[in-house]
This record gives structure tokens, C-alpha cells and sequence, in this order.
């Protein structure tokens, strides 16, 4: 056990001291101030159950036992270790999950717990919309799954299944203290989107900083703080990161299982699936997904009571049946480029292959889509689609991509080939590989540029992109297999060869 300086305080402290955008910290010291107020709702049948079993004096002789009916509830438990953390004060002594809850001690742990439901959450469990129960869910089987997980490493149960808890409580809270806010940022994250941004975007903070405020505050073991993305600390020891580096890994694995069980809500849930069955089996044997099963049967038993249409009557953790194996298009699985892109314009591409059709209007749509739509999102802000114009043979600009003023780009003509400072449009017409330059932009707000020709066998036009800083960068590859996706597109779109 580490003696690290716990880290315990004032809330503020916690938030608006981590590095990064202080106003953005303003704004999550604010909502957690909310958050901590309303909190999530507990199950008030299983907080009576804990409340009648300590009256009897059923956890007498095992607080392990009391500690792992409070699990059972994720907002019973929670709860209890923040205000175990409220009595117990700043000890100066960095504690693990369990060692906060046994030093607390059960005449204080009963107190902490002979409250009513109202007092822990301004919310009702039994009138959760469909996506917080879905959030739920998610945090119940991850949890669940980090903890069998982390006892198999020999780790302990209950320090997996909490940090596993800590990673999902911001997101959870979301999803009943902001609700619409959630929702619009789901409805992103289905189309693609990255959901920690589009949170951040509606909110004005991110909920990863809110698990790692919280993990501060309650003065918890270094181990589990560096797993749920806290980087303040300095040079640990070994065994710590370690120790660290398996939790994150533990966690991130229960993860992708919970998104596999839900692919109403993960886009990428086959592709989740394959990987939580091969590094559980692996981990726990053949049976390693049953073993998980069983172990987070009774927490799932007591929400199905609430929300039977999400939990279900049974737990089954195998989504094969639930995952729609719908066939994907031949010419998007042609186009290898697009695998170096991000997820989200990996989907937004798909969708646009998906939409292809002989119908003349419905290809000009998905041509404008790429080129409005996708070509900025993939870090390209500005550029234009040149066609030839066969009667006169000059490359007419025919539809730009980002904000410019107009005859930001002239004709060419296309047989005119200068080897005193080539441009790039002709340059790339007369070559079969892209043409990347360093410098010389078309627009005054390029630092770069790739062009390339669009079709080969019947030459018709060009495409050029303007890669932005960012972009350029990432490695070296980046920009141009990007590109390289894009245009292969554009190709397609136009049904060149």
C-alpha cells in the first residue's frame, strides 16, 4: 500500500487545478457541483433489503459481504464511497476502494446507509428513459467484466470493478443530470461521431475529466487514478504502473463487451465483439464469457426489475443474435485506403458507398456530401474538384470544398505542361500517383497540397485538397493515404476506371 498523498479536497481544487482550458474546468466544477446534488437513482427495493439486513445484524461479522451487496446497486455505491470519504476526512493516505470502505468502519457505513432513496438522487429509477437505462447497462456488464477480470490477473475484484465505475460515472451522470444534451450527443456518436467530443462540444467539459476529478477527491489509490486517465502524477513506482497498465487494459476490454451487447447504441459493435470474446476467452478460458455471466447476474436481476426491456429476464452476453450482419458494399471493402482514416469517416464513407445509385441526382448528392461534408471533417479544409471540359480541353473548377471567394481557382488548360514551375492541376492530370506539394497552395490558406487525377483509362478531371495544419501534423502517411481514400471515392461516385 502506497503512502501517496491522497489528493483529497475541495472539489474546486480537484477540477479547475488539472491542466487544460481553464474556462472549460469552470465549466465542469459547475456541473459537478449539480451532479454531486442530483446524483443517479438507486433501486429502492435492494437499498431496503441492505437497510433490513442491518437492522438484523446480517453483515455483523463480514463488512466484505455488506461492501458486496452495495455493489450491487451502481449508485448505492458510489454514493457510499463519497460520503465515506466525507467522514472519514483528508487521512493524507492514498486508500484502494475497499480499504476507504473497511476504515470507515460498519457502525458508519449503516448510518451512511439508513437513508431514503430520495435523499441519494432527485431521479427515479422506474421512470429512467430508454438511453440511461442503456448507460446503465453498459456500466453494469463493464464493471462486472473488469472485476472477474481483475481477479483472474490477481488483482482485486473489487479494485477492477471500481475503477471500471470511475471511468463510467461521468458518463452515467450525463445521461440523467443533462439529458438532451446526452441524447444529441448519442445521436452523433451513431453517425460516427466521437462521443467524449460531442459531450464536450454540448457541455462545455469532458466527462473523463469528471472520473478523474472524482477520484481525486476521494483520495483514491494511485493505481486506479492513472487508469482512469489521471496524469498528475510523477515517476511511480514499477509495480504501480503495472498494476495500472492492467486495470486500463481489464477496463477497456469490459468495455468493448458492453458494446457488443448494445448495438442499437455502438456503431462498431461486431467489431467490439470479436475483440472482448478473443481477449476474454484468452484471459479466462472457453467459458470465460459465462463466467461473467454468472457473476453479474444478481446486479442485472435487480434492474430487470425496474427496466425489463433493457436488462432483460436473463443475462446473456452474447450478441451475436442481436447484431445485424448486414452484407457490406463491395466497393467500399475495395477502397483499402479508407482503413487509415478516422472511425467517423470511416462510417460517414460507408454511408455515402451505401447511397450509391445510377440515378444521376442521387450520385450528384453524394458527390456534394463528400466534398462539403467529409473532405473537411478528414482534415482537408479547402480544395476543388476540377472536370475537363472536352470541347476546349481546359480543368474547370466545378465545386469547391470550405468557404473561398469566388475564382479562387481558374482554368487550365489541360495539354498546357510547363517544366518552369508546373502547376498542380495539370501537373496531376498528366500523372498516375498523386502530386504532393510543400508549398505554392492555389488558396492564400494552404501550406501544402495533393492532387491527382480522376480516371485513368478516360481522364476527366482532377481532384485537389489542401491538408490542414493538423493534419500534416500526424505521420507522415497520414494526409496522403486520407487522400487517397477520398479520391477513390470521388472515383467511384463517377463510376471511373
Amino acid at each position: 500500500m502506497t503512502n501517496e498523498k491522497d489528493g483529497s479536497g475541495s472539489l474546486e481544487n480537484e477540477i479547475i487545478g488539472q491542466p487544460g482550458n481553464i474556462q472549460a474546468n469552470r465549466h465542469l466544477f459547475e456541473a459537478c457541483k449539480k451532479m454531486a446534488a442530483s446524483w443517479f437513482p438507486v433501486n429502492p427495493d435492494h437499498l431496503k433489503k441492505i437497510q433490513d439486513g442491518l437492522s438484523r445484524g446480517a453483515y455483523d461479522l463480514d463488512v466484505d459481504f455488506l461492501i458486496s451487496e452495495i455493489q450491487n446497486d451502481l449508485a448505492l455505491y458510489t454514493f457510499t464511497l463519497k460520503e465515506a470519504r466525507r467522514r472519514l476526512g483528508d487521512t493524507g493516505i492514498a486508500l484502494s476502494p475497499e480499504q476507504l470502505l473497511r476504515k470507515t468502519g460498519l457502525t458508519n457505513l449503516n448510518t451512511i446507509l439508513q437513508t431514503s432513496p430520495d435523499k441519494i438522487s432527485t431521479f427515479d429509477l422506474e421512470k429512467a428513459e430508454e438511453l440511461q437505462s442503456l448507460r446503465l447497462k453498459d456500466a453494469v456488464i463493464s464493471a462486472g467484466a473488469a472485476e472477474v477480470m481483475a481477479h483472474h490477473r490477481n488483482l482485486s475484484g473489487n479494485l477492477g470493478y471500481t475503477t471500471e465505475v470511475i471511468r463510467q460515472l461521468g458518463l452515467t451522470l450525463i445521461s440523467w443530470n443533462y439529458p438532451e444534451e446526452y441524447k444529441r450527443s448519442m445521436a452523433a456518436y451513431a453517425e460516427g461521431a466521437d462521443l467524449e467530443i460531442e459531450l464536450t462540444k454540448n457541455l462545455g467539459f469532458s466527462a473523463a475529466l469528471f472520473g478523474i476529478a472524482i477520484a481525486r477527491q476521494w483520495g483514491l489509490c494511485p493505481e486506479l487514478r492513472i487508469a482512469v486517465g489521471d496524469t498528475g502524477f510523477k515517476k511511480q513506482q514499477t509495480k504501480l504502473v503495472n498494476t495500472a497498465s492492467t486495470l486500463t487494459k481489464i477496463c477497456e476490454v469490459g468495455e468493448a463487451l458492453a458494446r457488443a451487447n448494445n448495438p442499437k447504441q455502438h456503431p462498431n459493435a461486431k467489431k467490439d465483439w470479436k475483440i472482448a470474446k478473443s481477449r476474454i476467452e484468452a484471459m479466462l478460458g472457453a467459458n470465460g464469457i459465462h463466467t461473467i455471466e454468472e457473476h453479474i447476474k444478481d446486479q442485472c436481476e435487480h434492474y430487470s426489475s425496474i427496466a425489463p426491456e433493457i436488462f432483460g429476464e436473463e443475462v446473456d452476453l452474447n450478441p451475436t443474435k442481436s447484431i445485424i450482419q448486414t452484407p457490406r458494399n463491395e466497393k467500399f471493402l475495395d477502397n483499402r485506403y479508407i482503413r487509415h482514416c478516422p472511425r467517423d469517416i470511416q462510417n460517414r464513407l460507408e454511408q455515402v458507398y451505401n447511397s450509391f445509385s445510377p440515378d444521376p441526382a442521387t450520385r450528384q448528392t453524394c458527390i456534394i456530401t463528400l466534398a462539403e461534408e467529409i473532405c473537411p471533417r478528414a482534415g482537408f479544409e479547402y480544395g476543388c474538384i476540377f472536370l475537363l471540359q472536352p470541347d476546349t480541353m481546359t480543368l474547370t473548377p466545378r465545386l469547391t470544398i470550405g468557404k473561398l471567394p469566388p475564382k479562387t481557382f481558374k482554368n487550365y488548360h489541360a495539354m498546357s505542361v510547363s517544366t518552369r514551375n508546373p502547376d498542380p492541376i495539370t501537373s496531376a492530370y498528366h500523372c498516375n500517383t498523386p502530386i504532393v506539394q510543400g508549398s505554392d497552395a492555389l488558396t492564400p490558406f494552404g501550406e501544402a497540397s495533393i492532387s491527382s487525377v480522376l480516371g485513368r483509362s478516360q481522364r476527366v478531371g482532377v481532384l485537389y485538397l489542401e491538408p490542414s495544419p493538423d493534419l500534416l501534423d500526424l505521420r507522415d502517411s497520414s494526409a496522403l493515404q486520407r487522400f487517397k481514400a477520398l479520391c477513390q471515392t470521388l472515383h467511384d461516385c463517377l463510376s471511373l476506371s
